[in-house]
């Protein structure tokens, strides 16, 4: 059962690395392989995931033409950037515009925001007379949020990721907690990339796994089923 899932999940990663066209589950992937060695290994386990993830991403970044495509591009497309400028022409350089200009609708509202589905009115009011585009979402949940319903709704989503959390016990079955605990780390590293809680896949996902991981403790689940 264990050289099953080990071997799913080695294919998962190459997926990850070699496939999918996103760069958020780089971000994500590290961030779950850090959850896994703090979990097995305590704190010294986070230095070993360092050590491995570089050694990793190194492997990769040298083996694969399309990894180091993608972050080549993600490193120039930061490097360049310039908020004065309004030609962009990869998506790092659309999300950072999106992020520069949303945060300045959060300025100009940093308590109550502009009111819920009121960011694309706003944020066509600050750019209109520049001519750039409209996005539906700033690509960023945490900006989206403070831009509607400001600093309260933000505090409260990370009440919800921080109260989830600390719901989950690792005194039991660890792979249960895993589990419970890295859906609340994809969700929460995901939404400063992505509007996660807007997308249809990632806010089934995560309705539905947060209903199964957190609907009563593992006894009562184990007797249900």
């Amino acid at each position: 059962m264990r050289w099953g899932w080990g071997g799913a999940a080695v294919l998962a990663v190459s997926n990850v690395f070699l496939m999918v066209q996103g760069r958020t589950g780089y971000v994500v992937l590290a961030g779950l392989a850090m959850l896994v060695f703090h979990v097995r290994f305590g704190w010294r386990g986070m230095l070993a995931a360092l050590v491995v993830l570089c050694v990793v991403f190194s492997s990769v970044y040298q083996a694969s033409s399309s990894f180091r495509q993608r972050v080549d591009v993600t490193t120039t497309g930061i490097t360049q950037w310039n908020p004065k400028v309004a030609v962009v022409e990869d998506s790092i350089g659309w999300r950072l515009e999106y992020a520069y200009h949303t945060a300045e609708i959060i300025q100009d509202h940093p308590l109550v925001g502009v009111g819920t589905g009121g960011f694309v009115q706003a944020y066509r009011a600050r750019t209109e007379q520049a001519g750039l585009d409209v996005p539906p979402h700033p690509h960023n949940q945490y900006l989206m949020v403070m831009a509607q319903v400001g600093i309260v709704g933000l505090c409260l989503l990370l009440w919800l990721f921080v109260q989830q959390w600390r719901s989950t016990s690792l005194s039991g079955d660890v792979g249960y907690g895993l589990l419970a605990r890295g859906l609340v780390l994809i969700m929460a590293v995901g939404c400063l990339f992505n509007d996660l809680l807007l997308d249809h896949t990632e806010k089934l996902l995560y309705c539905w796994l947060s209903g199964l991981m957190y609907s009563g403790d593992e006894s009562r689940l184990g007797e249900k089923a």
